[in-house]
């Protein structure tokens, strides 16, 4: 009786479900710093994209997802900030023959901000983050790269629609 009575209790564990809606983002792999800050800064220059997604076309309340992301390399010198095109952050590769002849950049920082609005029927998200990473050379062909976001966000539910 002991067995049943677990094996149902367990069951019913399994059957309540809890879900959100998460931000879809199109070509995530021309922008990834959306998704990770370790990304922040990689490259050799001041970085400005943003996207937009439009799901399922008309259809009433259909999730929309924006974002814009800003970027820079940036490195500390004796006192002082430099952000200036530089000789660390990679160029934007963009072919297999180019991430062949990949080397690895010095080590340097990124600054950068996220803002994300995200709309799904009735239901709200905006964010706003700051990110910063920094990007150590590990060898003549690998960096490694660790990044933190700390921002705001705001939910809202339109419960008049």
């Amino acid at each position: 009786m002991k067995r049943i009575l677990v094996s149902l209790i367990f069951l019913l564990m399994l059957m309540v479900v809890k879900a959100q809606q998460k931000p879809q983002y199109t070509q995530y792999v021309q922008n990834m710093q959306v998704i990770n800050p370790a990304l922040t800064g990689l490259y050799s220059t001041v970085y400005l994209k943003s996207g937009l997604r439009k799901q399922w076309q008309g259809i009433q309340d259909a999730p929309n997802t924006g974002y814009v992301t800003l970027s820079a390399p940036v490195n500390f010198e004796r006192y002082y900030l430099v952000t200036e095109i530089t000789d660390f952050g990679i160029e934007d590769i963009s072919t297999q023959t180019e991430s062949e002849t990949y080397f690895s950049v010095e080590s340097h920082h990124g600054v950068g901000v996220t803002l994300i609005n995200d709309k799904t029927g009735s239901l709200g998200k905006a964010t706003a983050n700051f990110t910063y990473a920094y990007h150590l050379v590990l060898n003549d062909k690998f960096n490694l790269s660790v990044g933190v976001g700390l921002g705001v966000g705001r939910l809202s539910l339109n419960a008049i629609n």
